[in-house]
C-alpha cells in the first residue's frame, strides 16, 4: 500500500493541484447557497425563454427548447416554428405551476414542472396540473414537460401528456447560444457561470468532477485507503477526555465516560445540587462536548432531575427554572442560545461549534488534537471567560 501511495502523489500532483484550483472557482449560486433551488431555476430558464429579455438573444433559446419536443406531431412543430414566439407571456408560479409559456396568436401553451434536485413529482401533482391547464384555457394547443436534470420515468396516469427533458439538453442548448455571438456582453458571464453551475453541480459534468474520475479509477486502492483513514474528530475523543482529567481549571464531572462533561473550577460550586442528572458528582449542569466524524460541538447543558421524593423534584426544579431563566440572559452566549425550555429533561440552553471540517483546511499542518487545543484556547477568550465572570456574578 505504501508504494500505491507514493505512486498515487507522484503521478497525480499536478492533476491534484489542478482539482483543487478549479474546486477553489464558485459560481454565483453556489456562493449563494442556492444551487439546488429550483425556484432560482425557474427564474433564470423564464429570463431566457424571454424573447424580448435583456440578454439580447431574442426567440432563440425558446425557439431551441420547443425544437427539443419529441412527442410533438410534425404539422405542430412547423406551426411552433412559424408562430412569432416574441409575442409569448412567460409566467412563473402562476397556479403554483413553475413555468407557464402562453401564446396568445400562435394558441400554444407550455407547462414546464421544473424538478432540480426534489424527488419525482408525483402523478396527482402533475394530473392536477394538467386538468387545471385544460380547464382554464380549453381551446390552446397543450404541450407539458416534466423537466428533470436526468431522464426520468413519468408516472403512468399522466405519461401520454408529459413529456419529460433534462437539464442536459438545456445545457446543450446553452452552450450552443454562448457560440452565436450575440448575446449582449454585460450578460455573457453571467450566463456561462449558470450553464457553469449545471454542468458542476446538477449533470456532475464539471472538468474538475471529470478529472476527479480520472484519477480516481486509476489509482482507486489508493484514494478508498486515505478515504478510509482520513481525520475524523471521533479519534481524538479519548484526549480530549484526557486533557480535562489532567486540568488544573476544569473538572472532568464524567471521565471515561462516552460524553465528555466538564466545569471550571472557579465556578462549580454554583452548581453543586444534588439532581442525579450524570450519576452521584451532584452537579446539575455540565458543558459538554460531542465529537463525531466532521466536527467538535459544545452544549452548556442542565441536568435531569432525579430527586428521593416529588417535594425535592418541584424544588429542585424551581431552581432549575432560575438559572436558566437567568443564564439565558447572560452576553457571553450571546448568539448561541437555543429554544430549549427549563422543563425539558435535559434542556441545552447554548450551542457552538467549536470545530468542523473547514477547519481541517486551515490549520493543515497541525495534528487534530492540536487543533482543538487551538480552538478551545480561541472559545475560552471569545465565550468561556466571559461566561465564567457572568456566572460568578449573576448566578
Amino acid at each position: 500500500m505504501i508504494q500505491k501511495l507514493q505512486d498515487f502523489l507522484i503521478e497525480e500532483a499536478l492533476n491534484l493541484e489542478k482539482v483543487k484550483v478549479l474546486t477553489n472557482q464558485p459560481t454565483f449560486l453556489q456562493i449563494f447557497g442556492i444551487t439546488h433551488r429550483e425556484l432560482q431555476h425557474s427564474n433564470f430558464l423564464a429570463w431566457l425563454f424571454d424573447s424580448n429579455g435583456s440578454h439580447k438573444i431574442g426567440d432563440y433559446f425558446l425557439r431551441g427548447f420547443i425544437n427539443l419536443f419529441k412527442n410533438t406531431t410534425h404539422t405542430q412543430k412547423i406551426e411552433l416554428n412559424l408562430a412569432d414566439l416574441k409575442r409569448s407571456k412567460i409566467l412563473r408560479e402562476k397556479d403554483n405551476i413553475d413555468l407557464l409559456i402562453l401564446n396568445e396568436d400562435a394558441n400554444f401553451l407550455i407547462c414546464i414542472e421544473n424538478k432540480v434536485w426534489a424527488g419525482l413529482t408525483g402523478q396527482d401533482q402533475l394530473k392536477r396540473y394538467q386538468e387545471l391547464i385544460e380547464a382554464k384555457y380549453p381551446s390552446y394547443n397543450h404541450f407539458f414537460i416534466y423537466l428533470t436534470p436526468f431522464p426520468r420515468i413519468i408516472p403512468n396516469e399522466v405519461e401520454s401528456n408529459y413529456e419529460n427533458l433534462t437539464y442536459i439538453e438545456v445545457s446543450g442548448l446553452i452552450s450552443e447560444l454562448m457560440q452565436l455571438g450575440t448575446v449582449s456582453s454585460e450578460y455573457i458571464s453571467i450566463i456561462s457561470d449558470y450553464n457553469k453551475t449545471l454542468k458542476k453541480y446538477i449533470l456532475m459534468q464539471g472538468e474538475e468532477i471529470i478529472l476527479a474520475q480520472k484519477i480516481y479509477q486509476k489509482h482507486k486502492d489508493a484514494i478508498d485507503f486515505i478515504v478510509k483513514h482520513k481525520p475524523n474528530f471521533n479519534t481524538i475523543f479519548n484526549q480530549i477526555d484526557d486533557f480535562f482529567i489532567k486540568s488544573n481549571r476544569y473538572s472532568n464531572l464524567t471521565p471515561n465516560n462516552s460524553i465528555i462533561r466538564i466545569l471550571p473550577k472557579e465556578v462549580e460550586s454554583k452548581f453543586e445540587y444534588p439532581f442525579n442528572s450524570w450519576g452521584p458528582i451532584n452537579r446539575m449542569f455540565a458543558i459538554e462536548f460531542f465529537c463525531s466524524e466532521n466536527n467538535i460541538t459544545i452544549k452548556f447543558c442542565f441536568g435531569g432531575i432525579y430527586a428521593e421524593n416529588e417535594q425535592k423534584q418541584q424544588e429542585f426544579q424551581e431552581i432549575k427554572n432560575n438559572l436558566f431563566s437567568k443564564m439565558k440572559s447572560f452576553d457571553s452566549l450571546n448568539g448561541i442560545i437555543t429554544k430549549s425550555k427549563p422543563s425539558s429533561n435535559y434542556p441545552a440552553i447554548a450551542y457552538y461549534t467549536l470545530v468542523d471540517d473547514r477547519d481541517i483546511k486551515l490549520f493543515e499542518n497541525i495534528s487534530l488534537f492540536d487543533l482543538f487545543k487551538h480552538k478551545f484556547e480561541e472559545f475560552e477568550n471569545k465565550i468561556l471567560n466571559k461566561w465564567i465572570e457572568e456566572v460568578k456574578v449573576k448566578l
